[in-house]
């Protein structure tokens, strides 16, 4: 089981979390932002990797979940389908 600690959480603006998902604890911030209408930006950064190239692969890879994770939360959220699931 993955454990999440929430370190901070701003209702509409702000999660920032620390966890291990990939065996190194790493501290993960979510902003949103409400642009005009109903369009919005969620920015998401993830700390901790060392600048070495084990680090650097390790953030690349996580980029690749997180953009995963995104298209997968718009994907329930404009159309109602569960893409983890699938």
């Amino acid at each position: 089981m993955l454990l999440i600690q929430v370190e901070s959480l701003q209702h509409n603006k702000e999660i920032v979390f620390t966890w291990s998902a990939t065996g190194k604890e790493t501290t993960v911030t979510m902003q949103f932002e409400s642009l005009s209408g109903s369009s919005g930006v969620m920015r998401i950064t993830e700390n901790e990797w060392e600048p070495d190239e084990a680090g650097i692969a390790a953030a690349l890879q996580q980029t690749q979940g997180w953009t995963d994770m995104l298209l997968c939360l718009k994907a329930y959220l404009m159309f109602g389908i569960n893409l983890r699931t699938a």
